[in-house]
């Protein structure tokens, strides 16, 4: 059984740990003979996340609404379901937006969805005069920043580049030539 925000959830232990790593772990270490294997989730997981990570382990099938589409991508990587990794995050490059596309980089780069960082990055470069000034870019990390910079999709004169570097360093600190040698001079 799943124990989630106080909540029990019967499952098929060999169902569950086939799609889930982090479970078959868990299941793999239970050792009191004659008792039920018990996983505790963390609770930070939405209740509709992680019954849809339940269903799909059980049916193969998955829905969710969209508004917990990014906290599937993050439970689906936290608790080692790698099946679902490319499906959410072709869901989520699907419903990319230039207000989302900076918040959804960081996430991928956070939890290795690739496909959805090189969506997000390539929207970001097509829009970069409102990504660039917009405060989710101050918040990007140095890896997110260096994908970017590095980035074909990205459509902007190098001084709009720079002055945004400026504003993503004043805020950030670090070592700022690795990511100047990244702007490509047009």
């Amino acid at each position: 059984e799943v124990v989630h925000q106080g909540s029990t959830h019967p499952v098929s232990c060999i169902l569950l740990a086939s799609a889930s790593s982090f479970c078959k772990a868990a299941f793999c270490r239970w050792q009191t003979p004659g008792a039920k294997p018990r996983v505790s989730l963390d609770d930070a997981h939405s209740s509709a996340c992680v019954a849809a990570l339940l269903r799909y382990a059980h049916t193969g099938t998955l829905t969710v609404p969209d508004s917990e589409a990014e906290g599937l991508l993050v439970a689906a990587d936290q608790l080692g379901f790698p099946g679902l990794m490319p499906s959410v995050g072709a869901h989520l490059a699907k419903t990319l937006s230039p207000p989302t596309c900076l918040s959804r980089l960081a996430l991928a780069t956070r939890h290795s969805a690739d496909a959805l960082g090189e969506a997000a990055i390539k929207l970001a470069g097509e829009h970069w005069a409102a990504v660039a000034s917009s405060p989710a870019f101050l918040a990007l990390d140095r890896d997110a920043v260096a994908s970017l910079l590095g980035s074909e999709h990205l459509a902007a004169e190098e001084n709009e580049i720079y002055e945004a570097l400026l504003a993503w360093h004043g805020a950030n600190g670090g070592d700022f030539a690795p990511l100047l040698e990244l702007i490509r001079l047009t």
